[in-house]
């Protein structure tokens, strides 16, 4: 029950992090089991509407979390397109700043999940982007779940991680940055 004199935003985003705080695999399930040896749908090999459906409900019977974000869902081609994006925008403007070889730019992610886009996101730019990501400086992603935080830590921050130079991870309350704390 909502307290009196509490604003709804700060009520619903408690229990919101009272949510996050369950074990990251209880919150943001992936597609790891024995129907799906690996982390992806081959979706070259799906027939039809029917064959889509009954792939999609058998990973939600196997995996583990409450529930999946398109980027688990959609590895990692939902990752590439947000990365051939980046590339393209990063392009654009490095041209109208007349400063295609020079200048850096960070990437913020705001609920960054189990670090899934990060990597793919990431792991695309270097090899189908290089000049693009030679000029990100960081890739920062803002979390409220501590259990998600550590593992983005764990996943992101791992020794011989291939991206650890440039990732930031902060573990902070959403609503503190929402009101500008």
């Amino acid at each position: 029950m909502c307290q009196k004199g509490v604003l709804l935003r700060r009520y619903l985003c408690k229990r919101l992090s009272d949510y996050y705080s369950q074990p990251a695999n209880a919150v943001v399930g992936s597609i790891e089991s024995a129907s799906f040896t690996r982390k992806t749908i081959d979706f070259s090999s799906l027939i039809n509407e029917w064959h889509w459906k009954r792939t999609y409900k058998q990973v939600y019977q196997d995996q583990k979390g409450m529930w999946l974000t398109p980027v688990e869902l959609f590895f990692p081609y939902y990752s590439n397109i947000l990365a051939n994006f980046v590339s393209i925008s990063m392009s654009s403007t490095m041209k109208k700043m007349h400063n295609e070889e020079e200048g850096v730019f960070d990437v913020v992610e705001l609920g960054g999940g189990r670090g899934t886009n990060a990597v793919a996101l990431l792991d695309h730019l270097r090899a189908f982007h290089p000049k693009v990501y030679d000029r990100l400086q960081s890739y920062t992603i803002f979390d409220t779940s501590p259990t998600l935080h550590k593992l983005q830590k764990d996943i992101l921050l791992a020794d011989g991680s291939s991206h650890s130079d440039r990732v930031k991870l902060v573990n902070v309350d959403m609503m503190d940055i929402v009101e500008g704390q």
